[in-house]
């Protein structure tokens, strides 16, 4: 079966130059990969972003950081709909009841 998939340019090419090195498709990395998700083997589940501990030291001298360290920074889409989304549930979670 054939299927179109949407990958970033970047990650493309690096994924070429790999296979190319390791002389194996393109198609077969993909296949592999997939087989190794369906069946377990690559773990998908996200993990907890927990913020890091912020030293003393460094929240006295720019005690800025500590307001902002409550927002976690990993896993942040870019996609536009998950913005709009995120901005909804913003707008949502601040309306005035």
């Amino acid at each position: 079966m054939k299927a179109t998939l949407e990958i970033p340019d970047e990650l493309y090419r690096n994924v070429k130059a790999r296979s190319a090195l390791e002389g194996r498709p393109v198609r077969a990395v993909a296949a592999e990969l997939f087989e190794k998700w369906l069946s377990g083997e690559i773990e998908t589940t996200p993990k907890s972003l927990e913020p890091a501990p912020l030293p003393a030291e460094t929240a006295k001298a720019y005690p800025w950081l500590k307001i902002a360290a409550k927002y976690p920074t990993g896993g942040v889409s870019y996609e536009m709909d998950d913005i709009r989304k995120s901005i909804a549930n913003g707008r949502s979670n601040t309306a005035p009841s």
